[in-house]
């Protein structure tokens, strides 16, 4: 269910629909389920600020990382990570990193800018499933990534 993205943003009675407190609400309840930095993250009074430079809203995509990791030698030695870097829209550089990937979809639209755009709107939400949470991104330009991982860790330098 989402709360804060474009198309509840974009609805007639979102100013009156306490979208956000009810945003707020669920994060609360499935505190206990949520990876401990994402929740810090989607609960934090700075990640959706349009004035703040560590937000990532209206940044912009520099470039995308993704790898394998393969230890055979371990049980859980095999799995994906994911680091996405954006230019601050107001100064500086952020870095989300993702360290355990279990699905990921980076859309992308095919039209005559094909590009990202600003970092728009995104959401954090969870299946209830204890360490693992979806991050929900939507770009200006149209495309909507989702990641599921076990954790985000957010970097910024000036």
């Amino acid at each position: 269910m989402a709360y804060i993205l474009a198309a509840e943003r974009e609805a007639a009675n979102y100013l009156t629909s306490n979208s956000w407190q009810r945003y707020m609400d669920y994060l609360e309840l499935n505190r206990p389920v949520f990876p401990t930095g994402a929740f810090s993250l989607a609960t934090s009074s700075w990640w959706y600020s349009f004035e703040d430079p560590k937000a990532p809203h209206d940044s912009h995509l520099e470039r995308i990382e993704l790898g394998d990791v393969i230890d055979w030698e371990k049980d859980d030695g095999v799995y994906c990570w994911l680091r996405i870097h954006l230019s601050s829209s107001l100064s500086g550089h952020i870095t989300l990193f993702y360290p355990r990937v279990f699905a990921y979809s980076l859309g992308m639209i095919e039209e005559d800018r094909s590009i990202h755009g600003d970092w728009r709107y995104d959401e954090f939400s969870t299946d209830g499933t204890p360490g693992r949470f979806t991050h929900t991104i939507e770009w200006a330009d149209g495309p909507t990534w989702r990641i599921t991982a076990n954790e985000l860790i957010h970097e910024y330098k000036a």
